[in-house]
């Protein structure tokens, strides 16, 4: 799939820059673009709110795991 290329794509070109810190942003702004697509087509195909706020709790834990 190309999504599952730009993924390792990303991961990739974020590598070296890990040992600051910034190369984990990188992939947590990406993993927020691709939750914000799954959310916009849960809301599309279903429209129902429930499936945007149970989508979105990954996101949250993710949140809290990078400040904890």
């Amino acid at each position: 799939m190309q999504l599952d290329t730009e993924i390792v794509s990303l991961a990739v070109l974020a590598a070296p820059l890990q040992n600051s810190g910034a190369g984990d942003m990188v992939l947590f702004l990406f993993n927020l673009l691709i939750a914000g697509i799954h959310i916009a087509g849960m809301w599309m195909v279903f429209g129902k709110f429930v499936i945007v706020v149970l989508t979105g709790v990954p996101v949250v834990i993710t949140l809290i795991a990078l400040w904890s």
